[in-house]
């Protein structure tokens, strides 16, 4: 019988994790699904896992490959997976064992495109439940594209999970040829979501929280380790960014203010992450940069001490200053948030 639901794991040195996932999932109380386990070039213990419960369970399909990061990996899962529907879960997160019964039941009740629930933050031993606070409205096109588009922007409301892929079920021939694009090191599924929101009539939610995305289980995961690199992609996607929100009229201000906003946070994370030394190499390279100049020299509605930063741009103790100010700031605000 050719499964339901393809369910696409893409595993990277996850052997402190990948079992806690794989078993969550073989749980299931909905069990017409193929697992495909795809193996991204690990170089610890993950793939012998991986393989064990390939030869227990006749649902689980391991795939192996070298090493190309996340986007890739769920790529390769794409073209392997025969359901027609797919669901995505990181190797370091496990999933309710009613995660997939419940999106199937909601995306066939509502035909929706895709359907979404919510999910727990894990932080130790503690978990902070989110729904997905989103309106109902979400079966009418003009919401999600008056809405949930120009939300990405304007960042009017908080919809938790929106934009990633692994708290959704998708109809396979909604994807259709759609891939994650490899060439992005992070904010991947972002875009994944994006280009499908821009063609969604409608969408189901769940808001019980099925879903248990750890933040602290495998820092040395896919998708969740700093990128110096992530700079140059913000830069080099940036006309993207630019031509696919124009065409809903969002204001080229508000586009160029989200973008700036996300390079300095960049930055931020560059402070935090590397050696001093370090980074007043890297923010020397980034201070060069043309690409950079061109877009701190835009139109934008920054203020405060951002706006500060962009104008001074030329002066690079200033720009380091300013953001040893951010990083303090931001380090502060992760351990009160951790004791919550």
């Amino acid at each position: 019988m050719i499964p339901k639901i393809s369910v696409i794991v893409p595993v990277y040195n996850s052997e402190r994790c990948i079992s806690k996932c794989i078993e969550s999932i073989l749980s299931q109380t909905f069990n017409n699904f193929e697992l495909l386990l795809v193996d991204d070039g690990s170089t610890d213990n993950s793939c012998e896992i991986c393989t064990f419960y390939s030869n227990i369970d006749e649902r689980v399909k391991v795939i192996k490959k070298q090493n190309g990061g996340v986007s890739s990996a769920r790529n390769l899962g794409l073209k392997n997976s025969v359901g027609q529907y797919i669901s995505f879960i990181d190797s370091d997160d496990w999933v309710s064992q009613f995660f997939l019964e419940s999106l199937y039941k909601s995306i066939i009740e509502k035909d929706s495109d895709f359907s979404m629930c919510g999910y727990y933050r894990v932080f130790h031993d503690r978990k902070k439940p989110y729904g997905i606070n989103i309106s109902k409205r979400l079966l009418e096109r003009e919401y999600i594209e008056n809405c949930l588009i120009k939300n990405v922007i304007y960042e009017t409301e908080k919809i938790n999970g929106l934009y990633s892929v692994w708290n959704k079920l998708y109809k396979r021939s909604f994807i259709g040829k759609l891939k994650f694009d490899e060439s992005r090191r992070t904010g991947e599924d972002w875009w994944f979501n994006l280009y499908l929101l821009d063609k969604a009539n409608s969408i189901a939610v769940v808001n019980e929280p099925l879903y248990y995305y750890s933040i602290n289980a495998n820092k040395k995961s896919l998708s969740k380790e700093f990128y110096t690199d992530r700079i140059w992609e913000l830069v080099g996607k940036y006309h993207d960014f630019l031509d696919f929100f124009k065409k809903y009229n969002i204001l080229e201000t508000d586009i160029n203010t989200n973008r700036l906003k996300v390079i300095i946070n960049e930055l931020v994370k560059a402070r935090l992450n590397l050696t001093d030394k370090a980074f007043k190499m890297y923010l020397a390279e980034v201070v060069k940069n043309r690409g950079i100049r061109e877009l701190f020299s835009v139109k934008n509605n920054l203020d405060g001490i951002l706006l500060s930063l962009v104008n001074n741009i030329n002066d690079e103790k200033k720009v380091y200053t300013i953001i040893t100010i951010l990083a303090i700031k931001q380090w502060f605000i992760k351990q009160i948030k951790s004791l919550l």
